[in-house]
């Protein structure tokens, strides 16, 4: 389970990861908390999200990325950012712990790629 903000240890027997997306400027800017988690790559935080129970959060990366791996997500944040969610029918994150439905975004994904591919096939016929 992810979580940030709240600085208890464990959640009955889950785990509480605590990252940091911020540039880090001070040397103690949440290592005093257990369960501090900071990168620079962002590969290590995709991990992160690919392996939690679910995903508490108030960054809206952090939940995106959570759902992408098909794993539940939690946004209690209030932003016009959120709409980006509409598209994708993920906007109950905001709500609730919730769990994408994954054939429904596989089918997104599909159809951007084929979009994608016919663009770049004819910029690449125009040169």
């Amino acid at each position: 389970m992810v979580m940030q903000r709240k600085f208890v240890p464990n959640f009955g027997d889950l785990k509480i990861i605590r990252p940091t997306h911020r540039p880090i400027r001070k040397t103690n800017y949440i290592f005093h908390k257990q369960n501090a988690f900071a990168d620079f790559d962002y590969l290590n935080y995709l991990h992160l999200y690919a392996n939690t129970e679910f995903t508490v959060t108030d960054r809206l990366h952090a939940a995106v990325a959570t759902m992408a791996f098909g794993k539940p997500a939690y946004l209690p944040l209030a932003s016009n950012r959120l709409r980006l969610l509409k598209s994708a029918s993920c906007q109950e994150v905001q709500n609730q712990l919730f769990t994408p439905d994954q054939e429904k975004l596989n089918a997104m994904k599909s159809a951007q790629s084929q979009w994608l591919d016919e663009v770049i096939a004819k910029i690449v016929e125009t040169q």
